[in-house]
C-alpha cells in the first residue's frame, strides 16, 4: 500500500510528544497533520465532492519549500471532473482561513485549479486502445480517471495509456520498484499492438 510520506512524517512528529521550536516548520507539521493526515473520507471534511466518472475529491500534501518569504506547503487537489471550480475554491479558502484564525497562524493562502482534460469514448483510436487492452489481458478495457499523466497534459489531444496487468500488485513508484519478465512481455505486446494498429487506422475520429 502506498503511503504519502509527507503526511505520514507530519503525523509521526505531531504524535511524538516532543517539544519543538515554535517556528514555521512546527506550525507546518500541525497544519498538515490537522487537515490532511487522515483517510480518504475524513480528509475532505466539508469540501467532500464526487462525480459519476471520477473518484471523490482528495487532498494530498506533496511538497514543502523554504523560501525567503517563508515556508511553502503545497497540497494537490484531486477533483472530480464534475466539480464546480468556483464553489470548491471558495469552500477550501473558507476552511483554510478559519484554520488560520483558530490556530493564530499567519498564512498566505492560494487555491487554484487546472481544467481537466476529458475524452469522449467515441474516437476510433481510443476504442482501439481499449480493444488492445482487452485482447491482451482478457479483461474489459475501460476509461478511468488519472491524476498523474504529466506528458498527456502537455500534448494537445493526448491521453495516458497505462500498461497495467490485471490481478498483479503494482510494484512501480515504490521502494525497490521492479517489473517481472512476464509483465514486461505483456506490456511490450500492448505497446507493439498500439503502434501497429493506430498507425494503420484510416482516420482517428
Amino acid at each position: 500500500q502506498r503511503v504519502n510520506t509527507v503526511t505520514a512524517m507530519a503525523g509521526f512528529l505531531a504524535a511524538s510528544h516532543l517539544t519543538f521550536v515554535d517556528n514555521e516548520y512546527n506550525k507546518a507539521v500541525h497544519y498538515i497533520n490537522d487537515l490532511y493526515n487522515k483517510d480518504d473520507k475524513d480528509n475532505r471534511g466539508d469540501v467532500a465532492h464526487s462525480g459519476d466518472f471520477m473518484k471523490p475529491l482528495v487532498l494530498s500534501t506533496t511538497y514543502l519549500e523554504a523560501t525567503k518569504k517563508g515556508l511553502v506547503v503545497t497540497t494537490d487537489v484531486f477533483t472530480p471532473q464534475e466539480h464546480n471550480a468556483s464553489e470548491l475554491k471558495q469552500t477550501i479558502e473558507k476552511k483554510l482561513n478559519q484554520y488560520a484564525r483558530d490556530t493564530e497562524s499567519h498564512m498566505k493562502i492560494q487555491v487554484s485549479f487546472d481544467h481537466w482534460m476529458y475524452h469522449e469514448p467515441g474516437p476510433s483510436w481510443v476504442q482501439t486502445l481499449r480493444n488492445i487492452y482487452s485482447q491482451v489481458t482478457g479483461q474489459a478495457g475501460k476509461s478511468v480517471e488519472a491524476a498523474d499523466p504529466t506528458v498527456a497534459k502537455e500534448i494537445p489531444n493526448a491521453i495516458n495509456f497505462r500498461t497495467s496487468t490485471p490481478g498483479h500488485q503494482a510494484t512501480g513508484h515504490a521502494p525497490n520498484e521492479f517489473k517481472t519478465t512476464k509483465d514486461m512481455q505483456i506490456h511490450m505486446r500492448m505497446l507493439t499492438e498500439i503502434m501497429l494498429r493506430i498507425s494503420n487506422l484510416p482516420h482517428m475520429q
